[in-house]
């Protein structure tokens, strides 16, 4: 019987935190707390009765009393166990169903409105009566009052406005966004659908956004030949067809000038020795040297390129490997190989009018391989550079 009485006190009490409503759940626990109160006093009026049945037994019958009451102790202190072991777990079920509508109950405002409410607001919002024309339009009207009151609740929930509200781009600013874009999906298979698209941008009307858009069209290339080796040919291409295709007059000056002064620029600081800051790891220490040396070699690479093209003069190709002589350190030599071995194929040729000029360069470049303080690494490089060239430039 006290058995009975716990089981249905948390049968109950799991009812109780299944209820969407506080007074539900206190009306419970307080009648599971009163299921429990009877329980255990039926438990121990249950071990009484049946000490004292026992002991009128035993004496009736003539058998021992101390043994019989020895093993009725025995069973009701099992059942004793048993009864507060379910009285634990009611009182547990109490716990987890009190905390769980606690929890509901703070974020009861972000419910939806119940059937009253939603059928309130639909008598409030709802438009005057019609005559209806079929029965769709009359499902149509009763549905209105439902949709708006839906939206009501769906605004009221809706996540908080953004703190910074972006302003809204002007034409040039989305037509640099564009141009741009372009340049991110450039390939080789998509090249001539993507320049026709780069070039109808370039000539606009107004002649101001023309110019700024050559700019930013020179910049941007020149930072991803910079960047990435492998695509140098063909953003080369793209500023010869540029230069080629441009009106005739200031804008193509102005994209010839804008793209020499990057490669100018580029070639000049990178002629100083790394500015590596003192107190980084050795890791650390060749991610700066790595960064350094790509965009140096990336310029004259692009540069040989722009050469290739008859972009940039003759002169250009000397002063750049005059430079890099003069020197001498193991960054400069490597990008004098570097640039070497872009522009000799073209340019190592009799019939060219500088050839002698480029036989002189290529004389220090052999003394360096021989040079025993240059590290085996860099005489490598040369000593690669010069194979190549006794074999035509052929890889």
């Amino acid at each position: 019987q006290a058995n009975t009485w716990l089981l249905l006190g948390s049968w109950n009490l799991e009812r109780g935190h299944r209820c969407p409503r506080q007074y539900i759940l206190e009306m419970h626990s307080y009648t599971n707390a009163l299921l429990l109160c009877i329980g255990a006093l039926a438990a121990i009026c249950c071990s009484a009765e049946c000490s004292a049945a026992s002991l009128a037994a035993c004496t009736t019958h003539g058998m021992d009393p101390h043994q019989e009451s020895t093993w009725m102790d025995t069973f009701l202190l099992s059942s004793m166990i048993k009864t507060l072991g379910a009285t634990l777990t009611g009182s547990i079920f109490a716990v987890v169903g009190v905390v769980m509508e606690g929890r509901k109950s703070k974020l009861g405002e972000l419910k939806l409105p119940d059937d009253q409410e939603l059928k309130r607001t639909a008598s409030c919002t709802a438009a005057p009566s019609k005559p209806l024309a079929s029965d769709a339009s009359m499902r149509r009207t009763l549905s209105e009052p439902v949709a708006k009151a839906a939206a009501v609740a769906s605004t009221a929930r809706s996540a908080p406005p953004p703190l910074f509200a972006g302003r809204a781009l002007s034409e040039s600013e989305k037509t640099e966004r564009q141009v741009k874009s372009i340049l991110n999906k450039l390939t080789r298979d998509k090249f001539d659908t993507l320049y026709a698209q780069l070039l109808a941008h370039c000539n606009v009307e107004c002649k101001s956004t023309s110019e700024k858009l050559v700019q930013i069209v020179a910049q941007e290339l020149f930072k991803k030949a910079t960047l990435q080796h492998s695509f140098i040919d063909m953003y080369a291409d793209v500023c010869a067809k540029l230069e080629a295709d441009l009106p005739k007059g200031d804008l193509q000056t102005h994209f010839r000038r804008t793209l020499l002064e990057q490669c100018k620029e580029s070639f000049t600081q990178h002629l100083q020795a790394p500015q590596i800051a003192e107190g980084l790891d050795y890791e650390e220490h060749y991610e700066a040297l790595v960064k350094y040396k790509t965009k140096m070699i990336g310029t004259v690479k692009f540069v040989g390129c722009l050469l290739k093209l008859r972009m940039l003069v003759a002169k250009t190709l000397f002063h750049c490997t005059d430079e890099l002589i003069a020197i001498g350190s193991p960054e400069a030599t490597e990008t004098l190989c570097a640039f070497l071995d872009t522009v000799g194929p073209t340019f190592d040729k009799p019939d060219w009018a500088g050839h002698e000029r480029l036989q002189k360069v290529f004389s220090q470049v052999e003394l360096f391989s021989q040079d025993s303080h240059q590290s085996s690494r860099i005489r490598c490089l040369l000593r690669d550079l010069l194979d190549k060239r006794q074999k035509k430039w052929r890889a």
